[in-house]
C-alpha cells in the first residue's frame, strides 16, 4: 500500500477531490500529441509528454494551493512562515492527512490484502468457469451427436417397421398360397386315385375282351379303351409331376413358417 493509495482513500475532502479530478484530466490530455504540433515535436513524443506532465503538475499545485487558501496570491514562501492563516490551513491539512494515514494504514493494508486474496480467488474461479464452459461445450457437442444418432435410429426403426409390415403381408399371402396348395394336392391325389381305379377297371375289361372272340365293333371299343387308358396314364404322369412340384412348394412354405 503506497502513500498514493492512501491519499486516494483520503480524497473525500472537497479540495483533494477537486485536485484529483484536475490531475486525472490533465494527465490524460498530455498523453496525446495535439494534431497541429510541428514535425520536430512529433519525432520526440516522450520529451513532449514529459514537459507537458511537468506543466500539468505545476498547474495542479497552483490549483491545489489556490483551493486551500481560497486566494490567488499564495506564494511558496508561505510554507516557511506559519503566521498567515492560509499557511496554517495548509499545515493543518497535512497534519490531518498524517493522522489519517497513521490511524488507517493497518486497515488499508488489510483491505489491500483482502483485495489481493479476492482477486486470486476470482482468478481461480474464472479459470474454473472457463474449464467448466469448455466441458459444457464438449457436452453440447456430444449431446448434438447423440441427438443425431437418435434421429437416425428412429428413422431406421420406422423403416424396419415398414419392412415388418411388408413381410407380414408377404407371410399372409404365402399362408393363403400354402392353404390353396394343400387343397390342390388333396384334389390331385383324389384324381390320381380315381384315375388309377379306372385304369384297373379298364385293364380287367381289356383282359376279358382279349379272352373272347373280338368282333370289329368290340375291337374298336377295345382300341378306344386302350386309347383312353393311354390318355389317363399320360394325365396321371402329368398329375404326379404337378403333385411333386406342389409338395416341393409346400416344403418351401413350411420352411418359411
Amino acid at each position: 500500500m503506497t502513500i498514493f493509495n492512501v491519499f486516494g482513500l483520503w480524497r473525500n475532502t472537497s479540495a483533494s477531490s477537486a485536485l484529483h479530478l484536475i490531475s486525472k484530466k490533465k494527465s490524460h490530455e498530455t498523453n496525446q500529441l495535439p494534431y497541429n504540433v510541428s514535425d520536430s515535436v512529433r519525432q520526440h513524443p516522450q520529451c513532449f509528454q514529459s514537459i507537458g506532465k511537468m506543466m500539468v503538475l505545476s498547474r495542479i499545485l497552483s490549483d491545489f494551493l489556490r483551493r486551500i487558501s481560497k486566494e490567488s496570491d499564495f506564494m511558496p514562501g508561505d510554507f516557511y512562515d506559519p503566521k498567515p492563516l492560509r499557511t496554517k490551513k495548509f499545515f493543518s491539512m497535512l497534519i490531518e492527512f498524517h493522522d489519517f494515514v497513521c490511524h488507517n494504514s493497518s486497515r488499508l493494508l488489510d483491505i489491500e490484502s483482502d483485495a489481493i486474496t479476492k482477486k486470486e480467488t476470482n482468478d481461480r474461479l474464472m479459470e474454473d468457469i472457463a474449464k467448466k464452459m469448455e466441458i459444457i461445450r464438449q457436452l453440447r457437442i456430444k449431446n448434438e451427436n447423440i441427438r443425431i444418432q437418435e434421429e437416425e435410429m428412429l428413422k431406421r426403426i420406422a423403416e424396419v417397421k415398414d419392412e415388418i409390415l411388408e413381410a407380414q403381408g408377404c407371410k399372409n399371402d404365402l399362408k393363403r398360397q400354402y392353404d390353396d396348395t394343400k387343397i390342390a394336392i388333396s384334389a390331385c391325389e383324389s384324381d390320381i386315385q380315381a384315375s388309377e381305379l379306372k385304369i384297373v377297371e379298364n385293364k380287367e375289361v381289356a383282359e376279358k375282351l382279349a379272352s373272347q372272340i373280338i368282333q370289329p365293333i368290340e375291337r374298336e371299343e377295345l382300341e378306344e379303351r386302350e386309347n383312353f387308358l393311354a390318355r389317363i396314364r399320360t394325365e396321371n404322369s402329368e398329375k404326379r409331376k404337378n403333385l411333386a412340384k406342389l409338395k416341393q412348394t409346400l416344403d418351401i412354405f413350411i420352411s418359411c413358417f
